[in-house]
């Protein structure tokens, strides 16, 4: 019995092994004689084994082969939908979400880790709970944002080490590692890597071992030890070899023959630049043969064989512009500046050297523009234009500004994720020993609280037969009591269901009307050729933003309506992240707070998380922001906040506009409908933004406030659970 599941378990690897490989172009011709043998025995094993090998495959090509990742998950996400296997549904989610990672799509990524994540709480799923906070992790240290990034893999590592999980644990010290090396704490990404390792050598992974002797390599470089970091490249080659990952091959050559360029040692450099370019062109790997054209005409460029350094530099130009990747042309650009600048042909040199950098420029690459500006400024005193040069040291000294700004930032948000954990510590800490007193003096009101039980259950029986009678004739009176308040709350909702029919109505009958009569005079002053050419294009701009006011009014009220005429709670509350939530918003109006000059500032934490309703929320979030454009003065500012206070979030959206008075505040906070006024630049609107806005909050189990003066600006706060 056991011998025949090892031979399905091995019969099913080898088939989507080779299935896998038939979908690559590079593998089709060496596989094609086996697949219809291939097909037949992947028909005939049992499709629960089909899944988990299927997830596990998935897994694993994060690292052997990117590129496959995502076309083997969505295959087991349609065995998972067949089977309905519910306990693999977080792993598997995960697993898309890492794919998505690697291929770069932020929402498809967001969106498939927070369902890993909310599955994984409601199945009580520790480990794929922590595999969830491991790759928001890998998502935000992907877009930049490290030190977010340190906080979701420290989370995983607390449940990883809780579990004993010596696997999930050596990732995330190694994750860990990689982030702290982006903030440059290189001794604590050392530390954190050899312990990842010993971990790592005792289990004998061979498949993660040379990546994370690379990392190791990555920090002794930044410290300029350069024979340790030679030293763990050769470990990493050597577990390469061994595990046959090639998509390492590529990475291990480039960093040796980085490494030896560092230390002026070029032949050596040169060799291991060209077994990478080997590679990436027998693996058809574009952007890595970009890569190592450039890296080898910087090596030419050093060996002072000029010409051959520039045919490098031109087929990496042509690549990058193909795949657009911006900096690298650039970079490839600014190559073939320097050759003209040793060749002394300084008026070809500048010429490149300005196109390189208007791409820097353009795509914002700060620290490559640094020292493009550098190179440039020192070619225009070679040939005594100083004032070019003066020109572009103002430019240079800027730009270094911002980055020291940049990187004083970083350290504040260390410094302040390191006080908030040492708090949390001190809190543990507290717990602890108010846990050690509880135990000491629970055996004393044991003791107590028998007694006392004695004694109120002999008072009880006694108290019973005198409160018996007299429940009798309370329940009675309770019984009418109850029957009165059901008449007065049925009235109260009749009343209120025909208010909101009367409401709606009264809008309707006027914010409805107005663009339709305009529509209906537009077109009878066409009919009649009345309407010049430059007065129609007025109008048609102003119909637009009357029909565009009239399509918020619709949703607003229909969302309001059907939620009120039902009298029930119709929220479906899901986990979401604010931030990007927010964000989407604040693109959305992008054009109307650009017409007004407006910065809007969304300082939401990254890892806030809220359980509510996403198109309540969406539409919440939708009236507010457009109110705090509306009532904004040009050229002015909305500032976004949050903070978490117990189990909930609080968020602010504060505008500097005109404010409201005393009255105005009082009419809003009665709950009724809201007063309407024309915005700063006339914009018009309806009125019921807020009140709707009000009731959803409510609804999320959250609240909503509103805080204004006169000529001074409104402040929005909505407090949502914590998901």
């Amino acid at each position: 019995m056991a011998t025949s599941k090892i031979k399905n378990r091995l019969l099913l690897f080898a088939s989507i092994f080779c299935l896998c490989l038939t979908s690559n172009n590079l593998f089709a011709e060496k596989i094609w004689p086996y697949q219809r043998a291939t097909v037949k025995a992947y028909s005939q094993v049992d499709d629960s084994l089909k899944l988990e090998t299927l997830i596990k495959l998935s897994l694993a090509y994060q690292f052997i082969n990117p590129d496959s990742c995502l076309p083997i998950a969505l295959r087991a996400k349609t065995l998972l939908e067949k089977l309905k296997a519910e306990s693999y549904r977080p792993y598997l989610y995960n697993c898309l979400a890492s794919a998505y990672i690697n291929l770069q799509k932020s929402d498809s990524s967001v969106y498939w880790l927070t369902e890993a994540f909310s599955i994984g709480k409601e199945q009580n799923n520790l480990i794929q709970i922590a595999h969830s906070l491991n790759n928001f992790g890998v998502y935000y240290s992907s877009v930049g944002y490290n030190q977010a990034s340190l906080s979701f893999y420290t989370k995983s590592l607390y449940i990883r080490q809780a579990l004993n999980d010596s696997n999930g644990i050596a990732s995330s010290l190694n994750n860990m590692a990689n982030t702290n090396m982006k903030l440059g704490n290189f001794q604590e990404a050392r530390i954190q890597l050899l312990q990842s390792l010993d971990i790592k050598i005792k289990r004998c992974d061979t498949n993660s071992l040379s990546r994370s002797f690379m990392n190791l390599s990555n920090v002794y470089l930044s410290i300029g030890n350069f024979n340790k970091a030679i030293s763990s490249l050769k470990l990493a080659q050597f577990w390469q070899e061994i595990s046959g990952a090639n998509a390492e091959f590529f990475s291990i050559h480039t960093n040796l023959g980085g490494t030896y360029f560092y230390q002026n040692k070029f032949t050596e450099s040169k060799k291991e630049f060209e077994l990478a370019l080997k590679n990436s062109i027998e693996n058809k790997q574009i952007l890595n043969q970009a890569i190592s054209y450039n890296n080898l005409g910087e090596v030419e460029t050093n060996l002072k064989n000029y010409q051959t350094a520039e045919s490098y530099f031109k087929q990496s130009e042509i690549i990058c512009k193909i795949v657009k990747d911006y900096e690298a042309e650039a970079a490839s650009i600014l190559g073939r500046a320097k050759i003209l600048s040793l060749k002394n042909d300084h008026v070809g040199a500048i010429n490149l050297y300005k196109k390189g950098i208007e791409i820097l420029e353009k795509y914002d690459f700060k620290p490559t523009l640094v020292l493009s500006y550098k190179d440039l400024i020192l070619v225009f005193e070679q040939i005594g234009d100083y004032k070019s040069a003066y020109e572009y040291y103002i430019k240079l000294h800027k730009i270094e500004d911002e980055l020291a700004i940049s990187n004083s930032n970083e350290k504040i948000q260390k410094l302040e994720y390191e006080n908030t954990l040492a708090q949390k510590q001190a809190e543990i800490s507290i717990l602890e020993k108010d846990k050690e007193l509880s135990e000491t003096k629970s055996w004393r009101n044991r003791l107590t609280i028998g007694s006392l039980i004695v004694l109120l259950t002999s008072i009880s029986i006694v108290l019973f037969y005198v409160l018996r009678s007299r429940n009798e004739k309370i329940k009675d009176n309770q019984i009418i009591k109850k029957q009165a308040e059901k008449l007065s709350l049925q009235a109260e909702q009749l009343i209120k269901i025909n208010s909101i029919k009367d409401k709606t109505f009264s809008i309707l009958s006027h914010d409805l009307r107005s663009p339709l009569v305009s529509l209906q005079q537009t077109l009878f002053l066409l009919d009649e050729n009345l309407i010049e050419k430059e007065e129609f294009e007025f109008i048609k701009n102003s119909l637009r933003e009357k029909f565009s006011n009239l399509n918020q009014l619709l949703d607003n009220l229909l969302n309001w309506s059907r939620s009120n005429m039902t009298g029930e709670n119709t929220a479906k509350p899901e986990s979401i992240l604010l931030h990007n939530i927010i964000q989407q918003n604040i693109k959305l109006f992008g054009p109307q707070s650009e017409q007004k000059g407006l910065i809007i500032e969304n300082n939401v934490d990254l890892t806030h998380i809220v359980y509510a309703d996403h198109n309540q929320l969406d539409l919440i979030l939708r009236n507010i922001i457009i109110n705090a454009i509306k009532f904004s003065f040009e050229r002015g500012k909305i500032l976004i906040n949050s903070m978490i206070k117990e189990n909930t979030c609080i968020l602010t959206i504060q505008d500097f506009g005109t404010g409201m008075n005393q009255k105005e505040l009082d009419i809003i906070n009665q709950g009724d409908l809201s007063i309407s006024k024309p915005g700063t630049m006339g914009e018009k609107g309806t009125g019921i933004g807020l009140m709707i806005s009000r009731d959803f909050a409510i609804q999320n189990r959250g609240k909503l406030q509103v805080k204004s003066e006169f000529e001074k600006g409104s402040t929005i706060v909505i407090e949502l659970p914590l998901s």
